[in-house]
């Protein structure tokens, strides 16, 4: 709390304020911000612009999606032992176990993250990774053979993982609306 202190005083504004950028990048950022977020960092915050941001759309689908995502990956990481524990192997061989789905999850959500910034699509990659986490979670449920439900728990780590970034870049790379939201003014 005490850096979120400090940083209050010493953070800039806005990317024309900074003093550690030269005038060329504090141009080239604040264009940055004006064309891909049709909005100006001088820009003052108006109750209009809150209630814009909390009823829109966007933001709702990804807070919630993110929410539910996030339910799913903390019950994932806090039963992933025991799921490999009741698989019939030690406790010492499951904590071990536990670390290649997890290797595995990292990379790929960064190689999707790197995918849907590309192509600029959030919605399809998060639709098909929830797929892949509820068969995961399927094949968990249904399966008698240690071998197959450690495969997965493969599938449900890299169908979990990458939503996180994929709901968060979503609703930070929204274009956001000229106008009020028909359904909510």
């Amino acid at each position: 709390m005490a850096l979120a202190v400090v940083c209050y005083f010493y953070m800039s504004n806005s990317p024309g304020t900074c003093t550690f950028l030269s005038e060329r990048e504090k141009y080239i950022a604040t264009e940055r911000i004006r064309r891909e977020h049709l909005e100006d960092a001088k820009e003052k915050t108006q109750r209009i612009h809150i209630k814009r941001g909390i009823l829109n759309i966007n933001n709702l689908v990804c807070a919630m999606g993110f929410f539910f995502n996030n339910i799913s990956v903390q019950s994932f990481s806090l039963f992933m032992p025991t799921i490999l524990r009741d698989l019939g192997w030690t406790a010492t061989k499951a904590q071990l176990f536990t670390v290649p789905p997890y290797v595995l999850a990292a990379i790929w959500s960064i190689f999707i993250s790197w995918v849907s910034d590309k192509y600029k699509k959030r919605g399809v990659f998060a639709c098909g990774h929830a797929c892949v986490a509820m068969m995961g979670y399927a094949i968990l449920t249904q399966a008698d053979r240690a071998a197959i439900k450690y495969m997965a728990v493969f599938f449900g780590a890299v169908g979990c993982y990458p939503l996180g970034p994929i709901f968060l870049s979503w609703g930070i790379n929204s274009k956001p609306t000229l106008h009020p939201h028909p359904i909510f003014p």
